[in-house]
């Protein structure tokens, strides 16, 4: 595990801590849709750790708390792991349709998914989550370029500093 924390020793059914080790931990933390927020969980150290919160920044803020109040454990980041409705409540922007299209899942099915209604297998949920890293290698080559009206601006511009421009239909004659 990486990140700050203490080492801890148990003597005589007590428990010692020790100096703060240079150890960086990174936990999972499992985040589940509640009515109004979401629920969050961690085991370690054969103690299930949970919180509840309206935002996940929150949540992660609150378990960090509540790691080093009961495991003495400063928690670097956590490894975060969704159920899907809470990953759809997180990130809206997601088309649920195109992400069942891509898994071939029915999207009514998909939606029933999204809303805790139903739940999918674990081959399903890996479908899933293969089809959502597709969409962010997709995203991730994505490059946006200037509008027509900010190019004008870089047209006139270079007009005005004597660079010479030279559209395709010149070059070719």
């Amino acid at each position: 595990m990486k990140g700050i924390g203490f080492e801890n020793r148990r003597v005589n059914s007590k428990r010692i801590i020790s100096m703060p080790s240079k150890v960086k931990h990174i936990l999972k933390l499992v985040i589940e849709k509640a009515e109004d927020g979401f629920w969050g969980r961690v085991d370690i150290n054969n103690n299930l750790i949970t919180e509840y919160a309206l935002s996940l920044d929150t949540l992660k803020k609150q378990m960090k708390k509540l790691i080093f109040k009961i495991e003495n454990i400063e928690v670097e980041e956590f490894d975060v792991s969704y159920d899907l409705t809470a990953f759809f409540e997180q990130y809206t922007y997601l088309n649920i349709s195109d992400i069942a299209k891509r898994t071939s899942i029915n999207s009514t099915l998909m939606r029933q998914y999204a809303a805790g209604i139903k739940y999918p297998s674990i081959e399903r949920v890996k479908s899933i989550e293969t089809a959502i890293r597709s969409i962010g290698r997709e995203l991730a080559k994505i490059k946006i370029h200037t509008s027509i009206r900010n190019g004008l601006k870089e047209v006139r511009q270079a007009k005005k500093t004597g660079r010479k421009l030279q559209t395709l239909q010149e070059f070719l004659k």
